[in-house]
């Protein structure tokens, strides 16, 4: 299973999906930029949002309920 540690020292899927989707996002961009001589910051900005989403909303949600105390 792909498992990156989080900032807490937990084991944490998520962030192990976010960063390799991420990383996927940014090589395809630079891939297009590079071939086409043009790149679409628009298109890259709307798929690191897209991909960067679920981890954020994941981080907000935890903060609320008290999960990400450091105590």
């Amino acid at each position: 299973m792909l498992t990156i540690k989080d900032s807490r020292g937990k084991k944490s899927t998520t962030l192990g999906f976010v960063t390799l989707a991420f990383y996927t996002v940014t090589l395809a961009f630079l891939y297009t930029a590079y071939k086409s001589g043009t790149a679409d910051l628009l298109a890259y900005g709307s798929a690191v949002t897209a991909v960067l989403f679920p981890w954020v909303g994941r981080e907000a949600v935890d903060t609320q309920r008290g999960k990400n105390a450091d105590t």
